[in-house]
């Protein structure tokens, strides 16, 4: 008498694959616009078919958790990221607001590069100077681009190993971008400017290598107060 129990049935190997891709993106190994390794190279990775990582993908990026880009491969999408309200951008963008936004980066990527002072491994550290290698290439040729500053702050966050402020900082720097843009693509473009804000991440990056928190704490919130208190004149010469 089998009193209601029934078969299990094995799980498919997509859904395996999906559950260690979730697990990791939830647990924060793999961090907000990562992007993940090629389909056939995961599928040898993983010793599974390139169908059912396609499969397993294809899930993750209906529940929003990646997204895939055509010509460009897979990246990780953050949990707290979504596209702004139309209503809610144009109140950041017509109100002052949009410095109360910049007082919560204070808060919390103060703390980032504060507490990654104290948990960054070597080779987040190393990512970080790569990317500052990256900044130096760029700024030799007049133009160091916003997407590195968003990546450089996006490693800071990743070396706190905390994954919920990872999620909630990388929300807010797509929020901030998606209002700003525009001022700060100019910003970025005048090699004065490029110049500071290249030694302030310099500064901040020597303060996390040198395990120093309060030094990386202040060097972090000179540069946001650098950015804060120059984006005003960006926005009126744009205007």
């Amino acid at each position: 008498m089998n009193k209601g129990f029934k078969r299990i049935n094995q799980k498919k190997i997509s859904d395996q694959v999906y559950d260690q891709i979730r697990g990791m993106i939830q647990n924060g190994q793999l961090s907000p616009g990562e992007q993940l390794m090629p389909e056939r190279e995961l599928a040898e990775l993983l010793g599974v078919g390139r169908s059912s990582v396609r499969e397993a993908l294809l899930k993750l990026e209906c529940l929003g958790m990646v997204d895939q880009r055509h010509g460009e491969g897979t990246f990780v999408r953050s949990s707290a990221e979504n596209d702004l309200n139309p209503a809610f951008e144009t109140f950041l963008k017509n109100h002052e607001s949009i410095y109360d936004l910049m007082e919560v980066r204070f808060v919390l990527e103060a703390w980032a590069a504060s507490t990654a002072a104290e948990r960054a491994n070597p080779d987040q550290i190393a990512q970080m100077r790569s990317c500052l290698e990256e900044m130096a290439k760029a700024k030799l040729k007049g133009k160091i681009g916003y997407e590195l500053n968003l990546e450089f702050h996006r490693l800071i966050s990743v070396a706190t190993h905390n994954t919920i402020l990872i999620h909630v900082t990388n929300a807010l720097s797509g929020w901030f971008q998606q209002v700003t843009a525009e001022v700060y693509v100019k910003m970025y473009e005048d090699p004065q400017i490029q110049d500071i804000l290249f030694l302030q991440h310099q500064a901040i990056v020597t303060a996390i290598e040198k395990r120093n928190r309060e030094e990386a704490y202040e060097a972090m919130v000179k540069h946001l107060s650098f950015a804060a208190n120059i984006f005003p004149k960006q926005k009126d010469d744009h205007e």
